[in-house]
């Protein structure tokens, strides 16, 4: 059994997120239509990016992945060096 205070997940030797993560994809498993079309609906994410310049936001940019989020902030950085330019994703 567990000592006092220690978490169970800590004990299965996995991170808190892997622990949440594994858990909300059983629960999400486990639901009947129609909560389960409308939690799966929920669960889909969106990236959107801003370039800035000049103190103004400027149009959105929606970003399909995360190797493209990290390739536009890459991208900005260098650039900021260069124009003093920033993109900002919130």
């Amino acid at each position: 059994m567990a000592s006092k205070g220690t978490s169970l997940w800590r004990m299965a030797g996995v991170s808190y997120l892997q622990y949440v993560n594994k858990s909300a994809g059983v629960l999400r498993a486990a639901l009947k239509e129609p909560v389960k079309s409308t939690v799966e609906a929920r669960s889909n994410v969106e990236f959107a990016g801003f370039k800035w310049a000049n103190g103004e936001r400027g149009e959105r940019v929606d970003i399909d992945s995360i190797k493209k989020i990290a390739e536009a902030f890459k991208t900005a950085s260098e650039k900021e060096t260069q124009d003093e330019s920033c993109l900002y994703v919130p």
